[in-house]
């Protein structure tokens, strides 16, 4: 008995990087460093930075422009307090600075306080509505708590016409959009970073792979995602959704190996896991898929999808009793599952428990009414039971939905016949 995965395919959701890169504001010229300053580990270098920095401000402590640029050494040493507090001192020794502003945005961004980010950016722009970077941090803060902020698009598009040539915000742009559903949008940014970017590109292909995906053209989204990888082998995003790409087309071989590598340079992504067991599942390598599909659950224990795909798994292997005991801990927690009452149905009718399957498949033509297979499953066990009412019922409930199914009338025709009526 086969089983088959039911409807459509999970989405491997890429989450988009919020990367912010701090404008050093010193003038001061620098003198070539020496070899052994060059090869210095970073820590050196940045204390280094900072003691320069130390003894200036030992002769100017108020000076603005050397408590912002000690707070980005300290922000990149990790010193997160010490950089706000320098920071922070900065803004108020020159509170009509947008860029001070825009420091202490950054900073506060870094230390996880995003609305503190937000409003000083907001300040940055209040003095200098012409400050680039305030308008990207912002958006791209804006973006990074709803992914398809119209205000977030309005900033980052401010940014980019007040200094177009930002080839990541750029991305950031479209992608943004893309979340928004602004498909033409995202599909002019990207013909602007053809003009931008080399040809072949990691991130520009990635880009041209989402866009695709979104569009509903699989095929060439996995072009784009191979070429990104040819590109640059270790972007682990393009890899992953190049898996989801090829799920979706149904090319489970080629999706399991994909995403075999994937999920060893990715063993911590749910998403990943979950893919990678339905692969191997759908290729026909029902251990790989169970192992995978546990691991799934070890990531993500509360997870519906992963459970009901270690039930149909277990399934597949024969395993029935296992597959009830996971579908129905499905059903407990989300009643409202189709594929764990389905799929449980099936797996309580396999171990002849009629009521308990005729119980669940119920639940599932419940919450899909127009699903013929669920229908079809119904009646069956409905008439194997003895309840021929109920199965002529959901037969001709079946015919009536979907006049062209032959399973409606095949159905009808062996109760009609099992009960020496014509109709």
């Amino acid at each position: 008995m086969l089983f088959r995965r039911r409807g459509p395919v999970t989405q491997a959701i890429c989450l988009m990087a919020v990367l912010f890169a701090a404008e050093s504001l010193s003038s001061q010229e620098k003198s070539e460093a020496s070899h052994r300053e060059r090869f210095a580990p970073s820590s050196l270098a940045l204390q280094k930075a900072e003691d320069l920095l130390n003894a200036k401000l030992a002769a100017q402590p108020d000076d603005a422009r050397l408590l912002s640029d000690r707070g980005l050494e300290r922000l990149q040493a990790n010193r997160t307090q010490e950089a706000l507090a320098d920071l922070r001192r900065a803004s108020e020794v020159q509170p009509a600075e947008a860029q001070f502003h825009v420091n202490l945005a950054y900073g506060f961004l870094v230390a996880g306080r995003t609305e503190n980010g937000i409003a000083e950016a907001r300040k940055a722009i209040t003095i200098d509505d012409k400050n680039a970077a305030a308008h990207a941090l912002l958006g791209r803060s804006l973006a990074a708590i709803d992914p398809a902020s119209k205000e977030g698009i309005e900033h980052l598009q401010r940014s980019l016409a007040i200094y177009p040539d930002q080839p990541d915000l750029r991305l950031d742009l479209a992608n943004t959009q893309r979340q928004a559903k602004d498909y033409a949008a995202a599909g002019v940014q990207i013909r602007i970073l053809k003009d931008l970017l080399p040809p072949g590109d990691a991130r520009l292909e990635y880009a041209q792979g989402m866009l695709s995906a979104d569009l509903g053209y699989p095929e060439a989204a996995a072009a784009s995602f191979r070429r990104a990888l040819a590109a640059n082998p270790n972007l682990v995003a393009a890899r992953q959704n190049l898996g989801a790409a090829l799920v979706s087309m149904g090319k489970w071989d080629e999706a399991a190996a994909v995403l075999d590598e994937a999920a060893n340079k990715q063993p911590g992504s749910f998403t990943v896991s979950y893919l990678h067991a339905l692969a191997l599942q759908d290729s026909h390598h029902p251990k790989e898929a169970e192992a995978e599909a546990r691991r799934a659950l070890v990531i993500d224990g509360k997870s519906a999808d992963a459970r009901t795909l270690l039930g149909i798994v277990l399934m597949s292997e024969g395993r029935y009793a296992d597959a009830v005991a996971e579908l129905s801990h499905v059903v407990a927690s989300q009643p409202t599952s189709f594929d764990g009452q389905f799929y449980l149905g099936r797996a309580r009718y396999a171990l002849n428990d009629s009521a308990g399957a005729a119980q669940a498949l119920g639940e599932a033509v419940k919450l899909r009414p127009e699903d013929a297979e669920a229908r079809f499953f119904l009646g069956t066990v409905l008439e194997v039971s003895g309840d021929k009412d109920g199965a002529t019922r959901e037969y001709r409930e079946l015919q009536r939905l979907r006049p062209q199914d032959p399973r409606g009338y095949t159905g009808l025709g062996s109760i009609l016949s099992k009960y020496g009526q014509n109709d």
